[in-house]
């Protein structure tokens, strides 16, 4: 019973060198990285690269991850699913310029 983040904490203290947080009920479902009770993106400030996974769906949530203490986000759907009956495509969205 011991909370995510203080899993994190005694991951670090046992050496861990980066952390991967995979949001597993989002996984492939294109749903963006939603807020979670989990944890608090807010709240992340540690001394390891931090990794999200989970859900990406848009260039807009992942401007939103990245304006929190987030190093990397790991995508998978977002870059092979596209148009309203989910083709497999691989693409690479358009960034805004």
């Amino acid at each position: 019973n011991i909370k995510p983040v203080e899993l994190i904490k005694k991951s670090i203290e046992n050496g861990c060198g980066e952390i991967l947080i995979n949001f597993v009920e989002n996984d492939g479902k294109l749903c963006g990285l939603q807020k979670t009770d989990y944890i608090n993106l807010d709240l992340i400030n540690f001394d390891v690269p931090i990794i999200l996974s989970g859900g990406i769906n848009s260039i807009e949530n992942i401007e939103q991850i990245f304006s929190h203490n987030i190093s990397a986000i790991s995508a998978g759907a977002f870059f092979i699913y596209h148009g309203p009956h989910r083709a497999v495509l691989i693409s690479y969205p358009k960034l805004n310029d």
